[in-house]
């Protein structure tokens, strides 16, 4: 069984910046995948080469089989919106009560990033019960949130 945990993450201009640096190179090579697959008409192989070198090794995969299931919505709907910031193998990142820290990759402007975790005592409980095993970054205008995926015993 699955369950996600939402934790708000608190970070100042300059994280939120690197951010939003990260978020650009990570949509656009999900748009290039899926722009792709459009023209080619069908799903094309997965290539590490193909993706940016920003993007963690361990996220690669996932960036690929999130441009398939977008490239799938998009037969069935003619339209494959994304309203995530990024997708986090969970190598990527750690996570305390307090602080995220996310590894980037070797193309990218930092190699680490420690933002604060906005998580109560009894949200930490809950995500002490299970295993992670992917984080999803999201925002609006105001707030950034991890959305947390933990798969229970």
């Amino acid at each position: 069984m699955y369950k996600t945990i939402k934790l708000r993450i608190r970070a100042d201009r300059e994280r939120k910046q690197v951010l939003l640096a990260y978020e650009d190179i990570y949509h656009s090579a999900l748009r290039k995948y899926v722009y792709q697959m459009i023209l080619e008409g069908k799903p094309i192989r997965y290539d590490v080469k193909r993706i940016h070198k920003a993007i963690p090794k361990e996220s690669k995969w996932q960036l690929y089989q999130t441009a398939r299931n977008r490239y799938a919505y998009f037969l069935k709907h003619h339209d494959w919106e994304f309203h995530k910031s990024s997708i986090w193998n969970q190598r990527n990142f750690t996570v305390s009560q307090d602080t995220l820290v996310l590894s980037f990759g070797k193309g990218f402007i930092v190699k680490q990033l420690v933002v604060g975790l906005a998580c109560e005592k009894v949200e930490w409980e809950k995500v002490k019960e299970g295993i992670i095993r992917r984080m999803d970054i999201v925002h609006d205008e105001q707030y950034w949130f991890a959305n947390l995926l933990l798969q229970l015993p």
